[in-house]
């Protein structure tokens, strides 16, 4: 297989190299006076970004989608954060070994981070008002030492308590119920964190959506129908007023991948942020 992709856009269209392709964009300029808030999604041609594991009742990017070299670049993106912004679901799946993204870097991009002066792994920053979390001996310490929770005034004090006791920080923004962008990227702010990569799923995607705080989306289009039973699309809640705009930054086109269905990869910035982040 190739180890190049061919750039659709910007034109004029070109050979490039995949390994490397997201580290290029710099992301980290895009924070140094403001928060930058990114996101990435692998979505397969009929809309279908999750499917029901039968075995653990929870969902996940469908394996027939799911590919290496997505995933490569997914790890680039992750790479450039200082924070990677996720769920209590996604915590609880890390500790049933049913997920790796909060803890897996590969060696040569955390050496890539060093050599810029960051910690080897981004901080993991968790949004959640159940607190609904393992407990903190239960965490791998890679997440545990690394780990900040943000909830709201209805946070269980208990919960908070006992995380504070092994030394997790926990912001508490807001009356609740719920918490908006704005509050989460306060609280990010007061921890230095301004490069934020959110790997939440649909509803906190909505979240940022809905509160005009994020400023890059990243998706890999998969050549593969997938049918089924309901679906999980990129944003999850009531409707956008008014919908989120979107400029294409970025297009790729991975010939060969899934067994010659290929895929695209796209980045698009949000149209209110261009001016800013050019």
């Amino acid at each position: 297989m190739s180890d190049s992709v061919l750039r659709l856009f910007p034109t004029p269209a070109a050979e490039e190299p995949l390994r490397g392709l997201y580290l290029a964009e710099d992301l980290r300029r895009f924070g140094a006076e403001r928060p930058f808030v990114y996101t990435n999604f692998i979505v397969s041609l009929d809309g279908r970004i999750a499917e029901l594991d039968p075995d653990t009742g929870r969902k996940g990017v469908p394996p027939a989608i799911a590919n290496r070299r997505d995933w490569g670049l997914f790890l680039e993106l992750a790479a450039q954060s200082d924070v990677l912004l996720t769920t209590a679901q996604n915590v609880r799946a890390v500790v049933k070994r049913r997920h790796t993204e909060l803890i897996t870097l590969t060696d040569d991009l955390m050496e890539w981070r060093q050599r810029r002066g960051l910690t080897a792994r981004p901080r993991v920053a968790v949004i959640s008002e159940s607190l609904r979390l393992p407990p903190a001996e239960a965490l791998p310490p890679e997440l545990c030492e690394r780990l900040l929770v943000i909830t709201s005034a209805r946070g269980d004090p208990g919960v908070v308590a006992q995380l504070e006791s092994v030394d997790v920080p926990v912001e508490r923004v807001g009356p609740g119920p719920g918490l908006s962008g704005h509050e989460v990227l306060e609280a990010l702010q007061r921890h230095g964190l301004q490069v934020i990569y959110s790997i939440a799923g649909a509803r906190v995607h909505h979240t940022l959506l809905g509160s005009g705080v994020l400023d890059r989306l990243y998706l890999t289009v998969a050549h593969r129908v997938l049918g089924g039973e309901g679906v999980d699309t990129l944003v999850w809640g009531a409707p956008l007023q008014p919908p989120s705009a979107f400029a294409l930054q970025s297009l790729y086109l991975d010939a060969e991948s899934l067994d010659g269905a290929g895929q695209l990869f796209a980045g698009y910035q949000r149209l209110e942020a261009v001016e800013r982040t050019l």
